[in-house]
C-alpha cells in the first residue's frame, strides 16, 4: 500500500536536512500531494504578480473567467457547461479569496480557497465537483495569465512537456440506437479521424433495464466483428449497473476484448466498484473510474486500495491542473495509468490537452469527441502562449456576470 507524504512530515525532513529557506507554503492541514510542488513561479517572476480582479463573463451560451493582474496582463479560460448553475457560488466562495493575491503563490491558494476560514465562512462545507469545478476553470484563467505574461506556453510554465501530440480515443454518447446504428457511427468516426479507439456507451446511466442489456451486448459484439481486433475498445456505464450486473457484463466485454470498463456502478459507492474491480482483476479487462471524484483524501484511498485500475480525474471537476497533476503522481507510485476524462473539443479541451503533456503515466489514448480536429488518430496541444486558444473580440468585450 502506497504511504501518503503529509506536509508536516515533508516539512520536518527537509528542515532537519537543510538550513536552506523553503518557499511560502499554505498553512493547510494535510493534503494528499501538496507537499511537493510543481511549478518554480519566483524563478520567472522576482516580483509579486498581484491578481486584481476576476471576471466571470457571459460568451455565447458559455461562462468564462478572467484573470487580471495589477500590470494589465490578462488571462482567460473557457467554461464547461457546469458553471452556469454555480455563478453565485463563484462570486461569494472563490473570486473573493483569489483577488489580492500573489498568483506565483497558486499552488497554495488552491488548498487555501477550500481550508482558510474568513469572510466568506467556513468554504469546506461546500465540498464537492460544484466548488473545485469553479476553483479549476479560476486557477486555469490565472495559469493562462501567468504564462502568458512569461511569453511561453501553459505546459512549459510547468517545465518541460513530455509530448506534444496526443492520441485520442473517440467518445460516443449513443445509448438509444440500436447497435447497428451506433457502429456505424464508430466507423464513420475512426475513418474520419484516423483514430485507433473508440468509446461505447452501455447501460442507460444511472439506471439499466433487460432490453438495453440485450442491445449493448449486441453492439459489443458488432463492434468487435466489424472494427477488427486492431481498434481498442472502452465502454462507459455511467453509473448504470449493480454490482451483480456490472460483473457479469464485465465478463461480457472481456470476451470481445474491450479494455476498460469505465463508472460500472453508481461513483459514490466505492466499495461496490472495488467488488467489481477486484471480481474482474484475473481478466484482461480494467474498471475505470474517478471523473466525479475532487477530494484527494478519497482519490489517495481509492489509489491506495485499488478500487480502480485506471484512474480518470477530469482536470475541471477535480480542481484544476495542480490538484490532478497531484492525483497523476498518487497515480503513478501505485503504478496506475492516468486517462483523464474529458469529452470536449477546443477551446475547452485546451486545458486537458497541456495537462496530457504533461503527465508520466497517461494511458495509450485520452478522451476527445467525435468532432474537432483531429489528425491520424492525434490532437496537437496549442503551442501558443498561455492555453494557446484564440481570444476573440467576442470573449474579451463579454458582458460581465
Amino acid at each position: 500500500m502506497m504511504k501518503t507524504i503529509t506536509r508536516r512530515s515533508f516539512v520536518s525532513a527537509t528542515l532537519a536536512g537543510s538550513a536552506m529557506a523553503l518557499p511560502a507554503m499554505s498553512q493547510a492541514v494535510d493534503i494528499p500531494g501538496s507537499d511537493q510542488r510543481f511549478l518554480d513561479l519566483r524563478q520567472k517572476f522576482s516580483s509579486p504578480v498581484i491578481i486584481d480582479s476576476v471576471e466571470q463573463l457571459r460568451v455565447g451560451d458559455s461562462v468564462w473567467f478572467r484573470a487580471r493582474d495589477k500590470d494589465g496582463s490578462e488571462g482567460f479560460c473557457p467554461g464547461n457547461d457546469r458553471l452556469q448553475v454555480t455563478v453565485p457560488l463563484a462570486k461569494q466562495l472563490v473570486i473573493p479569496f483569489f483577488v489580492g493575491k500573489d498568483a506565483r503563490q497558486i499552488e497554495s491558494l488552491v488548498d487555501d480557497v477550500y481550508t482558510v476560514r474568513d469572510s466568506r465562512g467556513s468554504v469546506y462545507k461546500y465540498a464537492g465537483m460544484p466548488f473545485w469545478n469553479v476553483v479549476a476553470h479560476l486557477e486555469v484563467a490565472i495559469l493562462d495569465m501567468l504564462s502568458r505574461k512569461a511569453q511561453t506556453s501553459l505546459s512549459r510554465l510547468f517545465g518541460d512537456p513530455k509530448r506534444t501530440e496526443i492520441p485520442v480515443y473517440i467518445s460516443q454518447f449513443g445509448r438509444d440506437t440500436s447497435a447497428q446504428e451506433e457502429v456505424a457511427t464508430a466507423v464513420k468516426n475512426l475513418e474520419k479521424t484516423g483514430a485507433r479507439a473508440i468509446k461505447l456507451k452501455v447501460g442507460l446511466r444511472m439506471a439499466n433495464s433487460d432490453s438495453q442489456t440485450q442491445r449493448d451486448q449486441r453492439m459489443i459484439a458488432l463492434a468487435r466483428a466489424t472494427l477488427g481486433d486492431d481498434i481498442t475498445i472502452y465502454v462507459d456505464a455511467n453509473s448504470s449497473y449493480t454490482v451483480e450486473e456490472a460483473i457479469s457484463m464485465g465478463r461480457f466485454f472481456n470476451d470481445y476484448g474491450v479494455e476498460f470498463f469505465e463508472e460500472p456502478v453508481p461513483w459514490q459507492d466505492y466499495r461496490g466498484t472495488q467488488r467489481v474491480a477486484d471480481a474482474l482483476r484475473a481478466l484482461d479487462i480494467k474498471v475505470a473510474g474517478g471523473e466525479q471524484d475532487s477530494s484527494l483524501w478519497q482519490w489517495n484511498d481509492m489509489i491506495t486500495r485499488r478500487t480502480i485500475d485506471v484512474a480518470q480525474p477530469d482536470v475541471f471537476y477535480n480542481g484544476g491542473l495542480i490538484r490532478t497533476l497531484r492525483v497523476a503522481r498518487m497515480a503513478q507510485a501505485a503504478g496506475l495509468p492516468v486517462t483523464p476524462h474529458s469529452p470536449k473539443v477546443l477551446p475547452i479541451a485546451a486545458a486537458n490537452l497541456h495537462l496530457c503533456s504533461l503527465l508520466p503515466n497517461i494511458g495509450p489514448f485520452q478522451e476527445y469527441r467525435s468532432y474537432g480536429k483531429v489528425t491520424n488518430g492525434s490532437v496537437s496541444v496549442p503551442q501558443g502562449d498561455g492555453l494557446g486558444i484564440e481570444i476573440s473580440d467576442q470573449v474579451t468585450m463579454a458582458k460581465k456576470l
